[in-house]
């Protein structure tokens, strides 16, 4: 009887495993952690501003005015205020780098947007002061039509990385990360190149990739 026992403990324990992306986690670490979300506005020490920015009304918390701001349970940042009919964020396309496509479909606009970093690490992993390098994607509605800024993924090649940085770490995980753009470009500035696609409207449609962009920013994203 003791056997049958263990032996369904630790079937039970197995099927608990899940690899996502690489990582293997448990089923009771998949619930996702609310964040609050600061998005910098200004470089300080240089008085740039960046090319992605706040709307100017504060942190982007989770749940409130209807903005979702996560760290999910396998450790991948997401802020999402597209359901907002009040927070959204600003989108600069001021700096592009020439000769990679047509002009911008608009300058500079602050707009509903949805953020994912999918790390192959989980970033509650990470250790104070430990960087590591991951893709990133941007969803933006736009004057009716949704685009897309996407680096480091399959569907953006020729584009940077960014750097997720563990600012501080509490219970043995990171509670806090600083995620900013990963190459010193030729003009000495700190910011990474991004291609802005056309996202189709047709669910199986192929989004149409339109011009690279360099984007500089710095946000950080804290949670309990």
């Amino acid at each position: 009887m003791k056997t049958l026992v263990l032996l369904i403990s630790l079937a039970l324990f197995a099927f608990s495993l899940t690899t996502l992306g690489g990582r293997v986690v448990t089923a009771g670490a998949q619930k996702d952690v609310p964040a609050t979300s600061t998005i910098g506005d200004i470089d300080q020490p240089t008085g740039t501003v960046f090319r992605i920015g706040s709307d100017s009304l504060g942190v982007y918390k989770n749940s409130v005015n209807s903005v979702s701001s996560i760290v999910q349970g396998i450790g991948d940042w997401v802020l999402d205020t597209k359901s907002s009919s009040l927070r959204n964020v600003r989108i600069d396309l001021g700096d592009p780098v020439l000769g990679s496509g047509p002009a911008a479909p608009f300058q500079a606009a602050t707009i509903p947007v949805r953020f994912i970093s999918k790390c192959t690490t989980s970033m509650f992993t990470l250790t104070a002061g430990q960087t590591i390098q991951c893709p990133l994607a941007i969803s933006l509605d736009y004057n009716g039509t949704t685009y897309a800024l996407r680096s480091a993924e399959p569907t953006a090649p020729g584009t940077d990385s960014v750097n997720w940085t563990c600012n501080a770490v509490s219970g043995g995980k990171c509670t806090s990360f600083e995620m900013r753009p990963s190459v010193v470009q030729a003009d000495g500035q700190l910011k990474n190149k991004m291609l802005l696609l056309k996202v189709s409207s047709k669910p199986n449609g192929t989004d149409m990739p339109l011009a690279q962009y360099y984007m500089s920013f710095d946000v950080i994203v804290t949670t309990p």
